[in-house]
C-alpha cells in the first residue's frame, strides 16, 4: 500500500500537547527554550529552563501559521522539561489552553487575542506536581474544569467568560496524592450534570 500522502508539513516545537480542529483552523501548543550560550550555563544553570511556551493556530488547508500566542514560562521543577502537556479546548469560538507551568489562558480561537488569563500558582496557591499541569480543561456549560490541585480542591471550576473561580472540590486526599506523588493526569469525564474524576488512591469520585 502507498499509505497516507501528506497534504503539508510545518516545524514546531517540543512538548507533549495533542492537536485539536475546529473547521479550517488547527491548534497545538509547543515550547522553545531560550538559546544559551556554554558560558551563561555555567553561571547560572537554571538558564537553560527559560523559554517561552506557545499557543499556535494553523490553517487546515495549506498549514499557514495563523497566528501564534507566546508567554515566558520557566521549566524550574518539572521533570520532562520538553513542553506543555495539555490538548487546547475550543468552545464558542474561544481556545483554552493550559501551559506545563500552571499559565491558564483563554484567547479569541480566530485570532489569537488574549480574552484572559491566569497564573495557578501564582494566582491561586496550586503547587507544580511531578510531570507539570498536564490535564486539558474541560468546559461544562458556563464553567472551566481544571485539575490544579489548588488549596482546598483538587479540581476547580471557572467561568468560561472572566476566569473567575466558581467552585473547587474538597476532596483532600485527592491534593496530598496531586501534589506529593504526581497525581493522576486525567481529564475529568462529566456526563449530563455529574463530574466524575479519578484521584491517585483509586477513587472515583462523582460530583
Amino acid at each position: 500500500a502507498a499509505g497516507l500522502k501528506p497534504k503539508w508539513s510545518v516545524n514546531v516545537g517540543p512538548g507533549y500537547s495533542g492537536i485539536s480542529v475546529v473547521g479550517d483552523l488547527v491548534f497545538t501548543m509547543d515550547r522553545i527554550a531560550d538559546e544559551v550560550s556554554e558560558e551563561e550555563q555555567n553561571k547560572n544553570p537554571d538558564a537553560l529552563l527559560d523559554g517561552v511556551e506557545r499557543i499556535l493556530c494553523f490553517d487546515r488547508n495549506s498549514g499557514k501559521l495563523v497566528w501564534h500566542h507566546d508567554y515566558r514560562s520557566n521549566y524550574k521543577g518539572l521533570d520532562y522539561n520538553k513542553g506543555p502537556r495539555t490538548t487546547p479546548t475550543i468552545h464558542a469560538g474561544r481556545l483554552y489552553a493550559l501551559g506545563a507551568m500552571g499559565h491558564l489562558h483563554c484567547l479569541d480561537a480566530r485570532t489569537g487575542t488574549q480574552i484572559w488569563a491566569r497564573d495557578l500558582i501564582k494566582d491561586s496557591g496550586a503547587k507544580l506536581p511531578t510531570w507539570g499541569f498536564a490535564a486539558s480543561p474541560l468546559v461544562v456549560d458556563d464553567k472551566l474544569i481544571i485539575h490544579a490541585g489548588i488549596p482546598g480542591g483538587c479540581y476547580c471550576a471557572l467561568s468560561l467568560k472572566t476566569g473567575k473561580e466558581i467552585w473547587k472540590d474538597s476532596y483532600e486526599a485527592a491534593i496530598v496524592d496531586y501534589l506529593h506523588e504526581g497525581g493522576p493526569c486525567a481529564t475529568p469525564t462529566v456526563d449530563g450534570k455529574t463530574v466524575y474524576t479519578i484521584s491517585k488512591d483509586g477513587r472515583l469520585n462523582a460530583y
